[in-house]
């Protein structure tokens, strides 16, 4: 006789909240006779890999077929994402020439909802975005947290919501101090009822908004204290105290500053400029730059009133009567003189004075001008003095204001005589009375057509105050401004304390030096200022245009050591602020090149011109975005246009750190230099690939064995201070695809900066 089974499966009940659910199983037979029957047959019944139940079964007589054994309520879990195929089989001992005798199936349970999914762009901070919510059973409820760093909040609680609008908070940036964008973690944790089905995580990035930047306000004041008295600034005499208030955002520190004032750079938060230079409205910026890299910018104007040292223009003197009308035999001494002192929106005071003596005197008299008190313009004033007519007179005309004084000498010769002798003091003069003792004194003009002849060595005591001086040289006072000395002539700065005060004296002069003014002749009203100081010689080229002297820059003649060398106007680039213009031509020769100064700012370094771009010519413009920078900083780092650039040579393939990092937080000398690392473990003989970014530490490295074992090892680290190197773990190990020998120890002993 034969017989057979078969074994069929039910769903009969489900556990959301457990996530199983319950089935039964049923065993039939079938035989070939109705008269046979058997009794203790043994029956297993195998649900989802374990016995269901075992135990003996009866075939009753008269009977083809039927129940052998249901087994019922047997519990079945489902895997974690709800679905579930299960299994069943039946084995029977039968007694019959059938043997034993198997039956086997399968069902697809009904699938349990699990975890909802949260869908979340990529944001920024301070700015709405919306969260989309799949839920697997409109009963679960869902609570969604977002973290960034240590900051963390709970943006919903076991709620239905789909769509949930959320801000990350704007001081989240806090985060981040060293960059402009940070990863916020996104948590969804679903609920039934009570029950905790499980947690989804997402991470995505946020940008740090560009009003996250530093702050810097200006404060300025004359720190000569001359503003308040003369309702501005004053040209050459007022000094800028500019303190900066200046703080980061969120966190971030403030790393550079700088501050452009009358053409000068300065990167102080409080510092006091030289004298103004120019005049009009100037215009004071300062720039700050934080440890993210956002920058802020305050400016503020001042107005800068223009001065220049008071000016005699010219003065003469001449035989008059006592009303003044001119007689070469008269009694008296007629001074006529113009003058001007800068008014300084009616501010300033003008006084105008006169000396003299007679020539072989030593003692002054001094008058004050009291009818040009406070005349900001004197042209054609005079002063009239009795004046003994076998006496010359030496006459010098002051004019002052409240900052300096000059003064402008001349002559007053006795009266009109073809000559005279002077027989006790050893005296001849030509063309006026004799009375300057142990001289020959001309009244007149001299025409030696045959030359002038002196004994002896030229530079001897026979030749005074050389160069081109011919009797006493005109001192410069206190605060003069050269470009009042138009009048040919000798002058003469003694002292270097007062050289330093002088107004448009050639840059960088601190030492005393004579001033010699040529005119050039003509009818155009041009000359020619030459300067001597020790070493140094320096010209420059004026001319008058309507009522104006206009000047041109000084040029230096560079005598010192002898080499000769003349820089010629044209050299210079620009407007001869920026150094020499070789005008595309090649230097060789170099031993070396020396800056002045760390390159940490500006176009300081070398530049080269970007494509496009010509400067050679005199119309050329000079525009700092019109170069590329390339400088090593005060820090020693080489780079392009502010930015680092790295040096192959000393970099690659450099050990920054060695030990065992197992958890917690190392330090990576040079952490910033680098954008590519390798992490070693000398027990596991290979190597991790780690690229970095501002935030994050993360790499990937493996082999495969000869029994094709894939093995891969990973680490996720953060970058909790990308400037001095710190780097925090948070995990590290490897897996194999192949096996069961589950998350794999790493230990990184050796780190190498690559790139």
């Amino acid at each position: 006789m034969a017989i057979s089974i078969s074994i069929s499966l039910a769903q009969t009940s489900q556990s959301v909240s457990g996530n199983y659910s319950y089935v039964s199983a049923t065993v039939k037979y079938n035989k070939s006779s109705t008269t046979w029957n058997a009794n203790g047959a043994p029956l297993t019944i195998v649900v989802n890999d374990s016995t269901a139940w075992s135990g003996d079964v009866t075939f009753p007589k008269g009977t083809t077929s039927g129940t052998l054994k249901t087994v019922t309520s047997i519990k079945v879990p489902h895997d974690s994402d709800g679905t579930k195929t299960v299994s069943a089989s039946a084995t029977l001992v039968s007694g019959t020439n059938s043997g034993t005798v198997k039956a086997s199936t399968s069902k697809a349970l009904t699938r349990i909802p699990r975890k909802s999914t949260l869908s979340v762009e990529n944001g920024t901070l301070n700015t709405g975005q919306t969260l989309t919510v799949t839920r697997q059973a409109t009963s679960f409820t869902h609570t969604i947290t977002a973290k960034c760093g240590s900051a963390s909040t709970t943006i919903c609680t076991k709620s239905t919501s789909e769509s949930i609008s959320f801000t990350p908070p704007l001081n989240w940036a806090s985060q981040n101090t060293t960059g402009t964008s940070l990863t916020v973690t996104y948590t969804i944790t679903t609920y039934s009822g009570t029950t905790n089905l499980g947690s989804n995580s997402y991470t995505k990035t946020c940008s740090i908004p560009s009003s996250v930047k530093p702050s810097v306000s200006i404060s300025v004041s004359d720190a000569m204290g001359y503003s308040g008295t003369y309702g501005g600034w004053v040209q050459g005499k007022s000094k800028i105290a500019v303190s900066l208030t200046s703080s980061g955002s969120y966190g971030s520190t403030i790393k550079s500053r700088s501050t452009s004032v009358d053409g000068s750079k300065y990167t102080s938060a409080s510092f006091t400029t030289g004298a103004i230079k120019g005049s009009g409205t100037l215009k004071i910026s300062s720039t700050v730059t934080d440890s993210r890299g956002r920058t802020a910018t305050d400016s503020e104007n001042i107005a800068v009133l223009a001065y220049s040292s008071p000016i005699i223009s010219a003065v003469s003197a001449a035989r008059c009567n006592s009303d003044g009308s001119a007689n070469s035999s008269g009694a008296y001494i007629k001074v006529t003189f113009s003058g001007k002192v800068t008014a300084l929106d009616n501010h300033n005071t003008a006084a105008y004075s006169l000396k003299y003596k007679k020539t072989a005197d030593t003692a002054y008299t001094t008058v004050t001008l009291s009818n040009y008190a406070n005349a900001y313009t004197v042209t054609n004033g005079t002063y009239i003095f009795a004046a003994d007519t076998i006496s010359s007179y030496d006459i010098a005309v002051t004019a002052a204001d409240n900052f300096s004084s000059v003064s402008k000498q001349t002559s007053g010769s006795s009266i009109k005589k073809i000559w005279s002798i002077w027989k006790k003091k050893f005296s001849i003069a030509f063309g006026k009375i004799a009375d300057i003792e142990n001289s020959v004194d001309f009244g007149l003009p001299a025409y030696f057509r045959q030359g002038i002849y002196f004994p002896g060595n030229f530079n001897s005591d026979f030749i005074k105050n050389t160069p081109l001086n011919l009797g006493t040289a005109e001192e410069i006072p206190n605060g003069a401004d050269l470009n009042s000395y138009t009048a040919p002539g000798t002058y003469d700065c003694k002292v270097n304390a007062t050289a330093e005060t002088i107004v448009n004296r050639p840059s960088g002069l601190k030492n005393l030096f004579k001033l010699v003014v040529q005119d050039n002749g003509g009818t155009n009203l041009t000359g020619t200022q030459m300067l001597y100081s020790l070493d140094k010689i320096y010209f420059r080229y004026f001319w008058r245009s309507n009522a104006n002297w206009l000047f041109d820059e000084w040029v230096q003649i560079h005598t010192d050591g002898g080499s000769n060398f003349y820089t010629a106007k044209d050299q210079f680039f620009s407007s001869g602020n920026y150094g020499f213009n070789f005008n595309n031509s090649d230097v060789i020769g170099f031993n070396g090149i020396y800056f002045n100064d760390a390159a940490n700012d500006g176009l300081e370094g070398l530049n080269f011109p970007k494509s496009g771009i010509s400067i050679s010519g005199p119309d050329y413009v000079f525009k700092e975005t019109d170069f590329y920078t390339l400088r090593i900083d005060a820090n020693g780092e080489l780079k392009k246009d502010g930015n680092l650039v790295p040096v192959y040579g000393e970099h690659i393939g450099k050990t920054l750190w060695s030990g065992s990092w197992k958890s917690g937080s190392i330090t990576i000398p040079n952490l910033k230099k680098y954008r590519l690392f390798a992490l070693f473990d000398s027990e596991k003989g290979t190597v991790i690939l780690v690229p970095r970014t501002t935030s994050w530490f993360r790499g990937l490295g493996g082999y495969i064995s000869d029994s094709e074992n894939l093995w891969w090892y990973a680490i996720n680290a953060e970058i909790t201070n990308l400037e001095n190197g710190t780097v925090k773990l948070i995990k590290q190990g490897g897996f194999m695809n192949k096996g069961t020998g589950g998350m794999q120890s790493w230990t990184t002993t050796s780190i190498v900066g690559i790139v």
